[in-house]
């Protein structure tokens, strides 16, 4: 390859040679086409071999990268083709979560790759993600966790029968326990958030105890993707926060209660917190059950749908 120090001596003298030319057009001379050929064919060489010499020296253009959002601490795609982006699952009974394709699965695709979360019988799986949260959680700042799930059927339940798509968990005295759950409703199939019946502290509010479960109207879509959101601000006294949204709109507001054991039953530098999503329940009629999970975010603050 010339160097681009001889290729524009080299087009100078292709110039002086189509200036001599013109010359003696301009003189009335007949032009002699064989040398006009060569000129030009001669022109076509150097503006090719100085655009090889250019795509050398000039570096190709690179976009710059997508900009990161400070808030988002964590967030799986499940687009590796596998769930690699979380840090644990836990099975129990007939329930497992896979990466699949939407495609192959025959429901509508946000993206080409999804989390299954499916229930044969009985049992649960709950996909797990700690240390993005664990120190937040600690110092008490407000974490949002967000998801795309796909319903492709109703799912209700038996008598006796529960069914949790999600668990705020903290480390108890004996256990790391679910304090707060989001479920489903045995058989409206909406949202149903619970304060677990089994805590080993009063609450959620000051005075009350055992378990209560709060419901709501708004139905779960089937065969869409619908956007949920929970909020859960950390607090082992009755000034803690728990709120959901389905698709933008507030479902619950819960304000003035607890949402985790003291810290101090917590050695420092363990675990104290996780949130599970989950597949888990008993008693479902319609099996097996089966949804789908996309772009899974924890956050600082609430995420575009």
């Amino acid at each position: 390859m010339p160097s681009l120090n001889a290729l524009a001596s080299e087009l100078a003298a292709t110039n002086l040679l189509l200036t001599q030319l013109t010359t003696r057009v301009a003189n009335g001379e007949t032009a002699n086409v064989a040398a006009f050929k060569a000129i030009t064919e001669h022109l076509v060489m150097d503006d090719a071999a100085i655009a090889k010499l250019m795509a050398i020296v000039t570096p190709p253009v690179i976009p710059p990268p997508p900009p990161v959002d400070p808030q988002v601490q964590w967030r799986a795609g499940m687009e590796t083709g596998n769930l690699s982006e979380w840090e644990a699952q836990n099975n129990s009974g007939s329930a497992v979560s896979i990466a699949v394709q939407a495609a192959a699965e025959g429901i509508p695709a946000r993206t080409p790759w999804v989390m299954k979360q499916s229930v044969t019988s009985v049992g649960g799986t709950r996909m797990y993600v700690y240390s993005a949260i664990n120190n937040i959680y600690r110092i008490g700042s407000p974490l949002y966790y967000s998801f795309w799930a796909y319903f492709p059927q109703v799912t209700t339940l038996g008598a006796g029968g529960f069914f949790n798509l999600l668990q705020i968990q903290s480390q108890g005295p004996t256990a790391m326990d679910p304090v707060w759950i989001l479920g489903l409703h045995p058989s409206a199939f909406t949202l149903r958030l619970e304060w677990w019946g089994n805590l080993q502290m009063a609450g959620p509010h000051a005075g009350e105890s055992g378990g209560i479960a709060y419901d709501q109207a708004v139905p779960i879509p089937v065969g869409r993707w619908t956007f949920i959101e929970v909020m859960v601000t950390p607090r082992e006294d009755f000034s803690g926060a728990v709120k959901v949204w389905q698709d933008g709109a507030l479902l619950f507001d819960l304000s003035s209660v607890k949402t985790k054991y003291p810290e101090n039953l917590v050695p420092a530098g363990t675990q104290s917190f996780m949130i599970s999503k989950n597949a888990y329940g008993q008693g479902i009629i319609q099996l097996p059950h089966a949804h789908y999970i996309d772009d899974c975010t924890i956050s600082l603050g609430r995420v575009p749908q």
